[in-house]
């Protein structure tokens, strides 16, 4: 029976011994729950002064990089300002000589048809003058030319032939009255149509 008593002892030792590392173990998950408590907290607290010190950090960030930028784009726009100015200068001033050229071109314009204007009409009264005097040769010209015809329509309607010495012969109208202002000319008899 010593060996029953033994092992019961030895049990009861162990049952203490499982009792014991029962509430150790106890003890033991209450503190790990009690630790992932306190860090899930802290973490929370951590991720929640994370977020804060993130947007804290990102607020000073941005406003040195508003700052930055508004002091990059602030010498751009100047520079570009500037440029545009320069452009807007040299367009006003091409404009002023454009303006200018064309006032010149005008003036030079107007002079030409003055000029164009005189020419023309220096032209016209030469052109008037010289047709006037053509035609006062030519209405000479025709009156001469009348008197010829009127001529040479009375001898060929005369008798008149051409002679052996080549001077003209006439047949004489002994009828006719002598005419001129020594009475020098006789009237020439009319040709006779052959039949």
């Amino acid at each position: 029976m010593d060996d029953i008593e033994a092992v019961k002892q030895l049990l009861l030792k162990l049952a203490v011994i499982a009792d014991r590392l029962d509430a150790r173990s106890e003890q033991a998950v209450q503190g790990v729950e009690a630790g992932t408590a306190t860090l899930a907290q802290s973490a929370h607290q951590l991720q929640s002064g994370a977020g804060q010190f993130a947007r804290q950090a990102l607020q000073a960030i941005g406003e040195q990089a508003q700052q930055a930028i508004a002091h990059s784009a602030d010498s751009a726009i100047a520079t570009f300002e500037g440029r545009l100015q320069h452009a807007a200068d040299n367009a006003n001033r091409a404009a002023d000589a454009m303006a200018d050229q064309r006032a010149r071109l005008a003036k030079s314009q107007k002079s030409l048809v003055a000029a164009a204007v005189t020419t023309l009409l220096a032209g016209s009264v030469l052109a008037v003058g010289g047709t006037w005097l053509w035609v006062d040769g030519s209405r000479d010209e025709v009156a001469r030319h009348h008197v010829e015809v009127r001529l040479l329509s009375a001898i060929n309607a005369s008798d008149i032939v051409l002679c052996a010495d080549g001077r003209l012969c006439v047949n004489v109208d002994d009828r006719g009255k002598r005419q001129g202002d020594r009475r020098q000319y006789q009237v020439v008899e009319p040709r006779q149509t052959q039949r």
